[in-house]
């Protein structure tokens, strides 16, 4: 009689790449939450810039350099057509919903992605982030957001 030869598969093959599960489970969806598209889903807008309002606050030697500067920006996502707001007020930062009777001092616009970009944390990718955007208004202020988004970076 012949031997019986098992095939072994490889843990991974072309189709399970980045899937949690294993490739044997053909009932559950093979998708990576942490891939483009659930990032994007998984960190709102919102979420994130409470985080760039949180960092400011641990950076204490940030409070002097926003101090007297009083500003809103206003944050357009072009593609999920959504408005945020991150005001600057007495040495701190707040976010939330802007909505149209609100005034703005700087507009910044982009992409939902650009935005994550710009307000994650990281300084190489917050570098390319801002040549995506557009941000409309003063220099002087421009200079300054830059700058504190510089520094927040963790």
């Amino acid at each position: 009689m012949g031997k019986r030869v098992e095939k072994k598969s490889s843990p991974l093959t072309g189709d399970d790449r980045g899937s949690y599960y294993s490739p044997k489970d053909s009932t559950r969806a093979k998708t990576n939450p942490f891939g483009r598209e659930g990032w994007t889903n998984l960190v709102g807008m919102g979420r994130l810039l409470t985080e760039v309002a949180n960092r400011l606050q641990k950076k204490t030697h940030l409070h002097l350099m926003m101090t007297g500067w009083e500003r809103r920006i206003g944050i357009v996502t072009e593609d999920t057509k959504t408005r945020w707001h991150l005001t600057f007020s007495k040495g701190g930062a707040t976010c939330g919903a802007w909505t149209e009777e609100q005034s703005a001092d700087l507009i910044v616009r982009g992409d939902e992605r650009q935005m994550q970009m710009l307000f994650g944390g990281d300084e190489l990718v917050y570098v390319f982030a801002r040549e995506q955007v557009r941000i409309v208004g003063p220099l002087r202020d421009q200079l300054k957001l830059d700058a504190i988004l510089r520094l927040t970076c963790k």
